[in-house]
């Protein structure tokens, strides 16, 4: 059996899939495709989304083509099998960078496996013949791993040109600042007001118009003490809202969609008031283990998300996901309870973020786990 795998990723690898529903027929062996977010669904070949264990397509495969990513390495280490590296490329709408073709073409060097950069490479000879075990010895070992830390280390401090790569920051408002990418012609609109709100405070002065709506009269009344020049207003955002079409560039929303009857209504009433082309950044709730001991996700929270929910959800309501990140740790439940402590058992409010050292790491890299989900898209 010939096993095809392409990670969570969320971009789509069109590519790939379509290559592997081509020469399918004329291997003449068993093929099982992982195909992850990608639309295309492979006619010749049995495939599926996700599936929380790999090890058993692995143990049965006879060759494995995987993607040039940390799960290419893992499975060098732990199983001794055939493997081919196929690389997702920025130039294909695949991934934001070429990370992928450096660490696959450096890869391939060091342990005599093929890495596919050009597609038509891929053909049913290959796969019928190709027997390469991957050798890593002990010195190539530390260079990889070397390498793959100075790679990642590179792309998150500066991009091509030496300016500093964005989104990733030190912290979380950094983070969404750099998403959100303001700019003095924006109109913003901001969905839900938080107990302080920094982003829209970090806002100030940086756009043309920042306006932002909630349904509690007293956060409103709250928030009003924090900003300067920002509208602050009571608008339901299951409901059409107040605004005409176009009224703005972008859109965030953090931590609310889990709180809705109806996400999808609330996202087609923010579609209606956002220019085409615009950016909508929304956070919501992994549906992590540690969500298990959040007594928020009982008591106020409608759902949480799988990283292909969200994605799905996203882009049946016209919105195309330019960017995709896990953030968060442990520490966030920790935050919590100081918080709700202080909230219901003292009476006052606390900030929110008490521990946040090695929670604000996780801003600055994309990682494979989190308990909250950040994505970045643009209005079709």
């Amino acid at each position: 059996m010939i096993f095809v795998t392409v990670g969570t990723h969320p971009g789509q690898f069109d590519r790939l899939m379509r290559k592997i529903d081509e020469i399918a027929p004329f291997v003449k062996e068993e093929i099982i495709v992982q195909r992850g977010f990608t639309k295309y669904i492979p006619k010749n070949v049995e495939s599926f989304d996700f599936t929380p264990d790999l090890d058993a397509y692995y143990n049965k495969a006879r060759l494995v083509l995987v993607q040039s990513a940390t799960s290419l390495l893992e499975f060098a280490l732990k199983y001794k099998k055939p493997v081919i590296t196929i690389p997702r490329q920025k130039k294909y709408g695949e991934h934001i960078n070429d990370h992928q073709v450096e660490f696959g073409v450096f890869f391939a060097e060091k342990t005599g496996i093929k890495c596919i950069v050009d597609m038509e490479e891929l053909t049913p000879e290959l796969l019928k013949t190709y027997k390469t075990v991957p050798v890593i010895k002990k010195d190539n070992l530390h260079k990889l791993q070397k390498y793959y830390t100075e790679l990642f280390a590179s792309l998150n401090a500066s991009d091509v040109s030496g300016k500093p790569n964005l989104p990733f920051s030190k912290e979380r408002v950094g983070y969404l600042m750099n998403l959100l990418e303001p700019a003095k012609k924006d109109a913003v609109l901001h969905v839900g007001v938080s107990n302080i709100p920094e982003l829209e405070i970090a806002l100030e002065g940086k756009i043309k118009k920042s306006v932002t709506i909630d349904i509690d009269k007293a956060k409103i009344a709250k928030a009003r003490t924090f900003l300067k020049g920002a509208q602050i207003m009571e608008a339901d955002i299951t409901k059409p809202l107040p605004f005409p079409k176009n009224s703005f560039d972008k859109v965030v929303i953090l931590e609310v969609l889990e709180h809705l009857d109806d996400d999808a209504g609330a996202l087609e009433h923010i579609s209606q008031v956002m220019k085409k082309g615009g950016t909508l950044i929304v956070a919501v709730p992994n549906n992590a283990f540690l969500h298990y001991f959040n007594p928020v996700k009982y008591a106020e929270h409608k759902r949480h998300y799988s990283n292909k929910s969200i994605a799905d959800l996203l882009e049946k309501k016209g919105f195309t996901i330019d960017h995709f990140n896990l953030v968060e740790n442990s520490t966030l439940l920790l935050n919590l309870y100081i918080h709700l402590f202080f909230k219901f058992v003292l009476g006052k409010t606390r900030q929110f973020g008490t521990f946040t050292k090695s929670a604000n790491k996780t801003y600055g890299q994309f990682n494979r786990r989190g308990m909250d989900i950040i994505i970045k898209a643009r209005k079709r």
